[in-house]
């Protein structure tokens, strides 16, 4: 059986790990919201990328054949 000096300890080691366990929650909540303050961008690009992704597909083709200056349409007939 545990004295109360044994008993004492254990309780003071209790708190103590009870108030670090403390600190570290409030320390891992700040580095989540500033994490997401970070990253939040990334959903903002991801966002506008799947909007914009219809008009890019269109564009891809001309772009591409202004570049290299071809055509972008070639009808029959016309030789590239």
């Amino acid at each position: 059986m545990l004295g109360r000096k044994e008993l004492a300890n254990l309780d003071l080691q209790k708190q103590a790990l009870l108030l670090e366990s403390g600190l570290n929650r409030v320390a891992l909540q700040a580095e989540v919201q500033s994490l997401r303050s970070s990253t939040a961008w990334v959903s903002n690009v991801t966002s506008a990328s799947r909007r914009l992704a219809p008009l890019l597909v269109v564009l891809a083709p001309l772009a591409a054949s202004c570049w290299r200056g071809v055509p972008a349409v070639q009808t029959p007939g016309s030789a590239g």
